[in-house]
């Protein structure tokens, strides 16, 4: 005599588990396809609208500040973004916001493009262009 009743409970808990990853995978995956390449966006002009800087300084002061510090002065675990010396690519607008959009190439710093809108990544890569010293400025 087969018992059905553990069967059932067992295959209905298997196919619940393989739904649920398939959700989770579907929901937490990278959406690659909203991210303009940096190169196709006018970062002069764009440079030059504060109500851009101030929003991705209000990105920045949540998103950012835990590693970067409040005001982009860095920390043990994370570089000063204020100077003009970077640890990852060069300071100019296309390598900021590679960085924000992908992370860093060493991995520690996580991508944003997945969570935040273009128009963020776009805000918060003026914001850290603009938080170094004028010297240099690429």
């Amino acid at each position: 005599m087969i018992m059905k009743g553990p069967y059932l409970i067992l295959l209905f808990a298997v196919g619940l588990l393989i739904t649920g990853s398939l959700l989770l995978f579907l929901i937490t995956r990278p959406n690659h396809s909203n991210v303009t390449l940096a190169t196709n966006i006018n970062w002069k002009e764009l440079s030059q609208q504060p109500n851009r800087i101030y929003s991705g300084n209000v990105n920045f002061k949540i998103r950012c500040s835990d590693c970067h510090g409040m005001n982009g002065k860095g920390s043990k675990q994370a570089p000063n973004l204020t100077d003009n010396e970077w640890l990852n690519g060069n300071g100019s607008f296309e390598s900021i916001y590679s960085i924000i959009a992908n992370g860093s190439p060493n991995g520690l710093m996580k991508g944003w493009k997945a969570k935040l809108f273009e128009k963020d990544l776009i805000n918060l890569t003026l914001y850290v262009h603009q938080l170094r010293s004028k010297n240099d400025t690429p």
